[in-house]
């Protein structure tokens, strides 16, 4: 008799484009709506046109503060995605930069583990080892090419990436959802004078997953892609505020979503230390950045800005703490 409600479960829940086929969609735009680092995670996650040393936007590779000048360097970062009736999830990245004749390059590697929970779908989930690749290119192209001083980045990246995700009963495995996937990124950062910032970037991700249902004993194929948008512009209205604001376009496999992403930097000691807030897609952000001459230290904290997961994982908490260095 446990068996056949087991099988029921799975029917009604991994079947056809029902919960788990939302739950995919919401997973998949919480995937690429998670920050590349403490800093601009502090600050909205508004990382169109926002300097920092993490950024989705590939031209922000190439861009660097006037203050700061390097040719090496490198990033560590943990975080914590804790959903409040679903798994918590760690995740670690270690990044690498050098400044070349053409251009910066950039590379990140990222791996990301959870405990097992009960999910608000009466099932529990596990994310398994899960690890991805990023390389990213970036250059200054022009001076002077609108107006008198103005600049101009572009870049380039590509990335892979291996996810796991399982479903248990009881302890018991029912379904395993194991993805491929791999994406292209293009954007550009323009500034047409000092203290003011416009970037955006345009990502295509396509997947292939393979899911197997151990009570049904059969697996099915998929393959899916997505387009994401985001455009942004930032502003440094005192010497020691600075703004950001982001749209977000994305175009998934089920409907087109829009999302604002906003931001503030008030600095406390010039250069040195700095305060962050924002408004990441469905939730606020806050956190603090110590600053060095060769690097700096920022921690972040982010209330539910993965509104999408809520119906199946709950609100998530999100905590991320990074150290970088330059030379």
């Amino acid at each position: 008799m446990l068996k056949k409600c087991l099988i029921f479960f799975a029917i009604i829940l991994f079947s056809g484009k029902s919960a788990a086929y939302d739950f995919g969609t919401a997973m998949g735009i919480a995937t690429l709506n998670i920050p590349a680092g403490a800093d601009i995670a502090a600050m909205g996650n508004a990382d169109a046109s926002a300097w920092s040393w993490s950024s989705n936007n590939p031209a922000m590779t190439a861009f660097s503060k006037p203050s700061i000048d390097w040719k090496y360097g490198g990033s560590g970062t943990y975080g914590i995605v804790d959903f409040s009736k679903g798994s918590r999830i760690s995740f670690y990245s270690v990044t690498g930069a050098v400044k070349t004749a053409i251009g910066v390059f950039k590379t990140t590697a990222s791996y990301f583990d959870s405990n097992e929970e009960m999910t608000k779908i009466g099932a529990e989930s596990k994310f398994a080892p899960s690890k991805s690749l990023d390389l990213t290119w970036a250059n200054k192209i022009t001076d002077d090419l609108l107006l008198k001083g103005d600049e101009l980045y572009v870049g380039g990246g590509t990335s892979i990436s291996n996810t796991q995700i399982n479903f248990s009963y009881n302890h018991k495995r029912i379904i395993r959802s194991i993805s491929n996937g791999n994406s292209a990124m293009a954007g550009f950062l323009y500034k047409p004078g000092e203290g003011i910032n416009i970037g955006g970037f345009y990502g295509l991700y396509w997947d292939r997953s393979r899911e197997t249902n151990y009570l049904l004993e059969n697996s099915a194929h998929d393959s899916s892609t997505t387009d994401q948008i985001k455009i942004g512009a930032s502003l440094q209205v005192l010497p020691l505020t600075f703004l950001a604001c982001d749209y977000q376009f994305l175009n998934l496999p089920t409907f087109r979503k829009g999302q604002v992403f906003a931001g503030i930097e008030q600095g406390i000691v010039k250069d040195i230390f700095y305060l962050y807030s924002g408004w990441a897609a469905s939730g606020p952000t806050c956190g603090a950045g110590l600053y060095f001459t060769h690097g700096g230290f920022n921690i972040a904290y982010m209330q539910n800005p993965f509104s999408e997961a809520n119906d199946y994982l709950g609100r998530a908490r999100v905590l991320m703490a990074m150290v970088y260095g330059s030379f």
